[in-house]
């Protein structure tokens, strides 16, 4: 939608094309009651300056509430906090020299402002020499371990870098703590923005329409078929997953799918439960313990109030795995099931009677797995077959993905594409 917008500003012919019934992908919501939630949970920083002038310039800033971050860590049984400085020089499973590392590493990689040294580099080895092998096995392994598996060994430090660099940045002058934002009615409030000032802009929405193939012909980029129908265009972006893409464009060079198709992914699951009660005070806890089959809780009413969702209190039960893993296609049902007792390990006093309501979703491509050596992998959003450009996920690098760094890709990708075919732009003689 950042890259729709941008073109239309400088006169380019637009139309948009989404698989879905509504606009924003991964940031798609549901109701409950008279008010929306993701399916898959979303905050910004305030170091999002991407985000935040996207909404200052669509005119929802008024509508982003911002409140103090909190933060936990599971660990044998206890929800220890796990917010800032004083909470790491007080933490339970290390002694005082091992929390006294802890915290000189994060503070050493906070005021590092470049991350190229640690391209080459992987995660575990850079923190297993900086905080020791405690602090890691403690900390940063079973970390690692949550978000990329079997995989956990292969993860960049410079992927690390950017998790811990960017949570500092939201840190506000003289503030130990570090703040998130929301927005009133959800983040479909942003997504809703963008779509209006697409169509105030003159560009076309294209709802349930997911496109099928992308035509190329005589060497180029010529449209795509979608709902069995032709569209000519002079240019494609697709904005999608790159197993989608390669589908898609099946006339790409062999040499550059097989790039393309070296770039491994992660997938993610999303359990999201309407309770009628509290379960901690936390928004987010960190799960490490490798005996509990999800790697994070993430609590919604702990960030914004349960007056919003009509008195229920939402809890996301988030699992990162393969994407052929069985439990990405579990049922909703069956899924509780499969994390019943392990939500009963951390909160002892949750029981099947406080669930009101539950959805659950998972997503195959959630997460592309950066690891040591990326930078050689990752593509440029011009594609060999002119007329034809890739902006997703794997493109953003070395920072994770997020609503922020996709609005800051797409306009990016924009100017590539205006400064590659200035054609598309037209002006008043």
């Amino acid at each position: 939608m950042a890259a729709a917008e941008a073109l239309l500003a400088q006169g380019a012919q637009v139309h948009v094309f989404e698989k879905q019934s509504q606009l924003g992908g991964e940031v798609a919501t549901r109701a409950i009651g008279s008010t929306f939630v993701e399916y898959y949970y979303h905050h910004c920083f305030s170091s999002d300056h991407h985000l935040l002038a996207s909404a200052d310039r669509l005119g929802v800033t008024d509508k982003l509430t911002w409140v103090d971050s909190t933060m936990g860590f599971y660990w044998k049984g206890q929800l220890l906090p796990f917010n800032g400085p004083t909470d790491v020089l007080r933490f339970k499973p290390l002694n005082p020299v091992q929390r006294f590392r802890l915290g000189l590493s994060v503070l050493y990689l906070q005021r590092r402002k470049h991350w190229q040294p640690f391209q080459d580099v992987s995660a575990a080895d850079w923190m297993r020499r900086f905080c020791g092998q405690h602090v890691f096995d403690t900390v940063w392994g079973g970390l690692l371990k949550a978000k990329f598996g079997e995989d956990w060994h292969r993860v960049s430090m410079s992927w690390l870098w950017a998790r811990i660099y960017v949570r500092a940045a939201s840190r506000s002058k003289g503030m130990a703590k570090e703040q998130l934002g929301y927005f009133d009615n959800s983040f479909r409030t942003l997504v809703d923005a963008f779509g209006r000032r697409i169509e105030e802009l003159g560009g076309h929405i294209h709802l349930e329409a997911p496109a099928e193939r992308i035509i190329v012909e005589n060497g180029q980029a010529r449209g795509i078929v979608a709902g069995g129908e032709r569209r000519d265009f002079d240019l494609v972006l697709a904005a999608v997953h790159t197993p989608i893409f390669l589908h898609l464009a099946p006339d790409l060079p062999e040499e550059y799918r097989q790039r393309l198709g070296s770039i491994e992914y992660k997938g993610a699951s999303c359990l999201l439960l309407e309770l009628d009660r509290r379960m901690s005070p936390y928004y987010w806890l960190n799960i490490s313990a490798e005996d509990l089959p999800f790697t994070a809780l993430v609590e919604q009413t702990n960030l914004v109030s349960p007056e919003a969702y009509g008195g229920s209190h939402l809890l996301y039960v988030a699992r990162y795995m393969s994407p052929r893993d069985p439990l990405m296609r579990m049922e909703t049902a069956a899924l509780f099931e499969h994390y019943l007792p392990f939500l009963q390990k951390v909160y002892p006093q949750f029981s099947r009677d406080m669930v009101k309501n539950m959805w659950s979703g998972g997503d195959p491509f959630a997460q592309p797995l950066i690891e040591v050596g990326y930078q050689h992998k990752k593509p440029e959003p011009r594609t060999p077959i002119p007329r034809l450009y890739l902006a997703n996920t794997t493109l953003i690098y070395p920072e994770d993905r997020g609503i922020n760094y996709s609005i800051r890709l797409g306009q990016e990708v924009a100017e590539r594409i205006l400064a590659d075919a200035p054609q598309l732009v037209q002006r008043d003689s």
